[in-house]
């Protein structure tokens, strides 16, 4: 839906499908919680966008599906620099590379 330009369908549609969930799918939960992110953020309701896409993100590390929380945390990098928060997107970035072992060594760290 939302690839089709309906972001008021896919934020229901998100929506519902967490409502079908409920609680004991986690793995499922935190990738719907993405779906509706993205929705969110393409809605303009940033502040709901990033709460998901944080709490997805920390909810996939802590399955170890690392490549999906990495995403979560990309995807939320995106969404903060597009808003004008470019420390908040630099530290979703940093993130996302944690997640998949890629946390590299700052020079200024480093020396």
């Amino acid at each position: 839906m939302l690839l089709d330009g309906d972001v008021a369908g896919a934020v229901r549609s998100a929506r519902r499908s967490l409502a079908e969930l409920g609680g004991q799918a986690h793995l499922e939960r935190a990738r719907a919680q993405t779906a509706l992110a993205a929705a969110l953020a393409a809605a303009g309701d940033i502040t709901e966008s990033r709460e998901m896409f944080a709490g997805a993100a920390a909810t996939l590390s802590g399955l170890r599906a690392s490549r999906q929380a990495s995403r979560a945390w990309a995807e939320l990098g995106d969404v903060l620099a597009d808003t004008g928060d470019p420390v908040g997107a630099v530290e979703a970035f940093r993130k996302a590379t944690a997640a998949v072992h890629l946390g590299l060594q700052s020079s200024r760290r480093a020396g």
